[in-house]
């Protein structure tokens, strides 16, 4: 039957209600009743077990994600609004002031669409008439994720419109992302615990992880007197994070260190804290944008093999503030029933076909769709 006992939730699998309700039958009408699988009253015992051992099923598999560890999905959000959090959602890339040049009066729609060099979409975010001989306008990726373009770069229309004569970005792209994965979350519902640790490095990271956007955060402390090996000044503690608003990160720093200890880092914000203008520093995390090469064999020469879904998969990675990434964590979701993965290397600006990339203590590397190269064979 099923039962909570002290050990947890014990369920009744089907061999076992077969037998129990099959005994059950015999006590009521006698044990010379035909209950023999291909008879009216054998096939209703077995629909009758088949549905408590469903339902059993069902209870357990909820009795399961009760645990965050196990609990994964809309599951696991559930879990995260017991510790005051919630998933990261998933954003587009944006390209502010692209200047599209055109004839005077030309009228460009809203979700006008280009294409950069990477063969990414993009699409502007308002309608716009052109004065003069050009005008600047706002565009996103077509689909979440963090999509890396470079000032000064020509986009092309993919639907054309009369007079517009080039498409120019001015500035770098505003990397967006996609929803945080069911790793990450639990990670920082894990850490969570930590807020209200005495220990100041170990409470202020959790304290970070629990504000709306932020990815990832680490805190170094140095206690001694002078700069230690990782570059904190002395007394003085560095925070370093991905994700969040200034004001946010600054507020809880302020509130959680410890009275007279230093902060230290680039990013400089002032708050009003306690009568005074307090100064809070720390640092952003510096993005390693890493090149991806990853050789497939099919598994037979009759079978296509999908690149777009092996780049979105090398994508999908997250890697944390100082986490060196290894081509080998990369096998691991991304070999398929249609072919083997042969190689995997990695590269930077600086290093080339690499097996591990080295991350600072103040990096983490990133992975686009559009840096990730399949050759098939």
């Amino acid at each position: 039957m099923l039962q909570i006992l002290s050990t947890g939730l014990e369920i009744e699998r089907l061999d076992a209600i077969l037998t129990r309700l099959s005994q059950s039958m015999r006590d009521i009408y006698g044990s010379d009743i035909n209950i023999d699988p291909d008879t009216p009253d054998g096939q209703m015992i077995g629909i009758f077990s088949q549905a408590c051992a469903d339902i059993n099923e069902i209870i357990s598999g909820v009795y399961a994600m009760s645990d965050p560890t196990k609990a994964v999905g809309v599951w696991l959000d559930i879990q995260l609004k017991y510790v005051g959090l919630t998933r990261n959602r998933q954003e587009y890339s944006y390209l502010n002031n692209v200047t599209i040049t055109a004839t005077n009066g030309t009228v460009i729609p809203s979700g006008f669409t280009v294409t950069d060099e990477n063969g990414v979409e993009w699409q502007s975010t308002s309608q716009a008439t052109v004065t003069g001989s050009s005008t600047s306008m706002q565009f996103r990726s077509s689909q979440y994720g963090g999509f890396n373009i470079g000032s000064g770069k020509e986009l092309i229309p993919k639907n054309i419109i009369l007079g517009v004569q080039s498409v120019i970005t001015t500035t770098n792209s505003l990397l967006g992302r996609l929803q945080e994965s069911d790793e990450s979350a639990l990670m920082r519902f894990l850490r969570s615990y930590s807020i209200n640790n005495l220990d100041d490095a170990e409470g202020l990271e959790a304290s970070l992880l629990s504000i709306d956007d932020v990815r990832d955060a680490k805190v170094y402390e140095n206690y001694t007197g002078s700069i230690d090996a990782r570059g904190v000044e002395p007394h003085s503690i560095n925070a370093i994070v991905i994700g969040g608003s200034d004001e946010d990160i600054a507020n809880r720093i302020v509130r959680k260190k410890s009275l007279g200890c230093g902060l230290q880092g680039a990013v400089s914000v002032t708050i009003f804290y306690k009568g005074f203008d307090r100064d809070v520093r720390f640092d952003r995390s510096e993005q390693v944008d890493i090149s991806v090469k990853i050789t497939v064999v099919r598994r037979s020469s009759a079978i296509d093999v999908n690149q777009d879904t092996i780049k979105n998969a090398i994508a999908n990675n997250q890697f944390n503030i100082a986490d060196d990434v290894v081509a080998g964590s990369l096998y691991c979701g991304t070999n398929n029933e249609n072919y083997k993965v042969k190689s995997i290397t990695l590269s930077t600006s600086s290093l080339t076909d690499q097996l591990v990339i080295p991350i600072g203590l103040r990096q983490h590397g990133l992975i686009s769709a559009e840096n990730v190269e399949v050759t098939v064979e």
